[in-house]
């Protein structure tokens, strides 16, 4: 599909063609959903997917409608937080790790990056809302029993105290570990947009899989990326007609019912860099473009992948290069390992957002540097 004829890749200023994407996008213009769902395109679909052993229906892409859910909403040190409702997990894990953190009163030990006591703290509070969403309600209580997993108590103070119980042993992620596979990282594209009238908008588009994997499929110029390849065990547990939940957490925060800061992520350590810029913005007083400057950690380390097999080390904590050796080195006397400097971007987490001044309706727009991310004004 993005090679030549002869086998060959395409250079720059090579002309780069795809008429059947061109011929399907024509007749979703002309017919609206319906081409997708019910017509021409959805029998490819389904033959496609068939003669690849699957078991997708007409009647599935028929019933499909867009889930509209209502947001998730937590108040931290005065702001109103949002992000994404169920069938989502990501804004769950965002916002209940904001609350552990301010249930800690971590703030007061200032900035993380140069206090081991912080930053393990964080790491930790990271990992664990992470394990919540990744492992299945049975493993989950059989290694915190009692623990009310509902959407509805998730932010509630009880559940917020008992998971500052939880983490006060220091063994609880090897005991979740046992026996688990890591999980490869994947990729997806972020976008945060504010107008001249102070409409917000933060969104994420991902195909929520590994990177370029191996078992997706073209039709009529469509690609169909392979999720299912490394969510077997969520796709297992997920009923006829449900969804299978996601980790995505674009974020809206409001003071005053008025948004003042709006961000999104991608990569394996979206929930990690998250976390960390909005404490940075909104504890550090730091602007998107200084926190997504400084470095971060980026989660369990999910090892490198050398000819398809990944070598996890998961009791490690992937750090960026730039914390101090003695932050470092107060993170291993506490217990946690770490996997520092990282090359390559075989993992990582790619934060943007923008700071709204709602009086003076000044903008601060921040992006990492690692994509090929920009900040715009217009």
């Amino acid at each position: 599909m993005f090679q030549k004829e002869d086998g060959s890749y395409y250079n720059d200023g090579d002309d780069f063609r795809q008429p059947e994407l061109a011929g399907t996008l024509r007749q979703i213009a002309n017919q609206g959903a319906t081409y997708f769902y019910e017509r021409e395109w959805a029998h490819h679909f389904v033959d496609a997917v068939r003669r690849e052993g699957g078991k997708v229906t007409l009647e599935d892409l028929a019933s499909y409608r867009v889930v509209w859910s209502e947001p998730t909403r937590a108040i931290y040190h005065g702001f109103e937080v949002t992000s994404l409702g169920a069938p989502s997990l990501g804004g769950l894990e965002t916002l209940s790790g904001l609350l552990l953190w301010e249930h800690a009163n971590m703030s007061k030990r200032g900035d993380y990056s140069q206090s081991a006591d912080a930053l393990y703290a964080l790491i930790q509070i990271a990992k664990l809302e992470a394990s919540l969403s990744l492992n299945s309600e049975d493993d989950l209580r059989k290694v915190f029993p009692g623990l009310d997993l509902s959407a509805s108590a998730r932010l509630s103070p009880a559940t917020t105290n008992r998971l500052a119980t939880i983490l006060r042993n220091k063994n609880w992620f090897t005991n979740l570990l046992r026996g688990k596979p890591a999980l490869p990282p994947n990729h997806s594209s972020s976008v945060v947009a504010v107008d001249d009238q102070g409409n917000v908008a933060a969104l994420l588009h991902s195909c929520n899989c590994v990177l370029w994997g191996t078992t997706g499929l073209f039709v009529d110029g469509i690609s169909i990326p392979d999720p299912a390849a490394f969510q077997q065990a969520g796709v297992a547990r997920t009923e006829p007609g449900g969804r299978l939940p996601d980790s995505t957490n674009p974020v809206i925060v409001l003071k005053d019912n008025r948004p003042v800061l709006a961000s999104s992520a991608v990569g394996s350590g979206l929930q990690e860099v998250t976390l960390q810029n909005l404490i940075n913005v909104l504890d550090l007083g730091l602007d998107p473009q200084a926190a997504v400057n400084r470095p971060n950690f980026l989660g369990p380390f999910l090892g490198i992948t050398t000819n398809g097999s990944p070598k996890p080390e998961l009791t490690k904590e992937v750090l960026d290069r730039g914390f101090p050796p003695s932050v470092v080195k107060g993170l291993k006397r506490r217990g946690q390992d770490v996997y520092a400097g990282l090359d390559g971007g075989a993992q990582s987490g790619y934060w943007i957002g923008i700071q709204i001044d709602p009086k003076g309706k000044a903008l601060w727009g921040g992006a990492t540097r690692r994509l090929n991310s920009f900040v715009e004004g217009y």
